[in-house]
């Protein structure tokens, strides 16, 4: 018997673990924690198919606390809805304007949210679609875009 741990072993082990302490619905439909070599990507560079970190820099101070798990999830949404995302807002600091008056964080200072320019009613549709799918938690729907976040409670879904 091979007492050696294998890539796959690791593998297998990051899975199991990371099933059993994420439980909260902002990392449901993530499956296991991607490895380059030896080094869980979480502690390298993120990497994203369809977008960069700087997409969600907050527009007001240029800061960046977005989570690596939420973009994760709206790159999945992004690859089922097939047409390109532009980020209207990402992460706002505390300092934001639009965060300044709340008593507790919105999502956006979270991390967990994100606003998607939309240019009608059938892109707004299909991400409002997948997005439920995907169990995105938070829907928002205006006219110029739809706001989706991984908020920790029951799914909600309004409009401006």
């Amino acid at each position: 018997h091979c007492t050696e741990t294998t890539a796959w072993d690791k593998r297998r082990l990051t899975l199991f673990n990371i099933q059993k302490r994420n439980t909260s619905p902002l990392n449901r439909g993530l499956f296991f924690a991607p490895y380059k070599g030896d080094a869980l990507m979480s502690e390298a560079k993120e990497e994203y198919k369809y977008f960069k970190i700087e997409d969600f820099d907050c527009q007001e101070s240029g800061e960046n606390k977005m989570n690596p798990a939420f973009i994760h999830k709206l790159d999945h949404l992004r690859e089922v809805c097939g047409f390109p995302f532009i980020i209207t807002s990402g992460y706002r600091s505390k300092n934001h304007s639009a965060e300044k008056s709340k008593i507790n964080p919105g999502t956006h200072n979270l991390g967990i949210a994100a606003d998607i320019a939309v240019s009608g009613g059938q892109q707004r549709m299909q991400i409002v679609r997948h997005a439920a799918a995907l169990n995105f938690t938070g829907i928002g729907v205006a006219k110029g875009f739809v706001h989706v976040d991984t908020r920790d409670t029951n799914p909600v879904l309004w409009s401006y």
